[in-house]
C-alpha cells in the first residue's frame, strides 16, 4: 500500500518547521507540492541551498582559500570547519530522519533489530527490505574487514545525495535509498554508497587530509578509478578505492595509491 501523500506532506513540513528548520517561507512553498516528485525537489533545492550555496562563515572560507594554495591548515580553521560540518550534519541528518518512511515491514523490522543487537547501529531505512537488506551485508563486510562502523543510518528517498558525518557527535551516515548502482562510481554494486559513506568516518577527521598532494606518477591512477574520483579531494579518492577494495579487489598500481593517501 501506497502512503497517504497529504499526511505524510503535512507531517513532514510541520515537523521540519517546528524545529526550526525551515522558515515560514519555506514551509509555504512546500504546501504547495501536488505530489511526491514536487515535494521531492523542493527538499532537494532546500538542502542544495543550505548544504553548497549558502555563504559560509568569511574566516572559513579565507581560510580554505589561503589552504588551498598553501596546501596546509591550521588548528584555528580545522576547528572552524568541524563547527560548521557538525552544524550542517545535524541538520542533513534531520530532515533525512523527518522523511524517512516509518519502518513497518515486518521483514524491515526484523533487519533493523538485528542491525542494533549484532551492530549496535540505530537505524531508519525508510520501509525498505532492499535498502535494509543492503546495510545488513555491507555492515557485515565493514566489520570483517576492521572498519569502524556508524552508530546510526538514516535512510530517505527523500534526499539529495548521500552524506557522513556526526551529528551531535554520533557517527552517521545518511543515504537516498532511491540512488541505484552508477557507472561513475569506481564498482556498480548496490552496497556502494553505504560502504563508501562509512569509510569516511575511518578517515582522518581534518581538512588537511584533502590537501594531500598525488604525486605525478599516481596522478593517473586516481583520475582512472571513477568519474567522481577523477579531479576530486584525497578523501573522496581514498573512498573509492577502499570501496572498490572491498566489494572487488584493486589492482597493483591501485594498492599503490591507496597505500600512499593513508601514509
Amino acid at each position: 500500500m501506497g502512503i497517504n501523500f497529504l499526511a505524510y506532506k503535512t507531517n513532514i513540513i510541520k515537523t521540519l518547521f517546528s524545529k526550526g528548520i525551515i522558515n515560514s517561507r519555506t514551509f509555504q512553498e512546500f504546501s504547495s507540492a501536488k505530489n511526491l516528485g514536487n515535494l521531492r525537489n523542493g527538499l532537494e533545492h532546500f538542502l542544495e541551498i543550505e548544504t553548497k550555496q549558502k555563504p559560509m562563515d568569511e574566516f572559513v572560507r579565507l581560510g580554505l582559500d589561503a589552504m588551498s594554495k598553501k596546501g596546509k591548515t591550521t588548528l584555528e580553521t580545522e576547528q572552524a570547519l568541524y563547527r560548521f560540518t557538525q552544524e550542517l550534519t545535524n541538520k542533513y541528518a534531520n530532515i533525512a530522519r523527518i522523511t524517512s518512511r516509518v519502518d513497518e515491514k515486518e521483514a524491515v523490522l526484523k533487519i533493523k533489530q538485528q542491525l542494533k543487537d549484532e551492530f549496535g547501529i540505530e537505524a531508519c531505512l525508510d520501509n525498505s527490505v532492499n535498502f535494509a537488506k543492503q546495510c545488513l551485508k555491507s555492515m557485515k563486510i565493514l566489520k570483517s574487514n576492521g572498519y569502524t562502523l556508524p552508530k546510526q543510518i538514516i535512510g530517505s528517498s527523500m534526499i539529495q545525495g548521500c552524506y557522513s558525518g556526526y551529528e551531535k557527535s554520533i557517527p552517521t551516515i545518511i543515504i537516498n535509498t532511491k540512488m541505484g548502482p552508477s557507472w561513475t562510481c569506481s564498482t556498480e554494486s548496490p552496497l556502494h554508497y553505504i560502504i563508501h559513506e562509512t569509510t569516511h568516518l575511518n578517515q582522518p577527521n581534518l581538512f588537511a587530509f584533502n590537501l594531500k598532494k598525488i604525486p605525478n606518477k599516481l596522478r593517473q591512477i586516481a583520475d582512472d578509478v571513477s568519474i567522481y574520483a577523477s579531479g576530486n579531494y584525497a578523501q573522496e579518492i581514498d573512498a573509492e578505492l577502499k570501496t572498490k577494495k572491498l566489494l572487488e579487489g584493486l589492482s597493483q598500481k591501485e594498492k599503490e595509491l591507496e597505500k600512499f593517501l593513508n601514509s
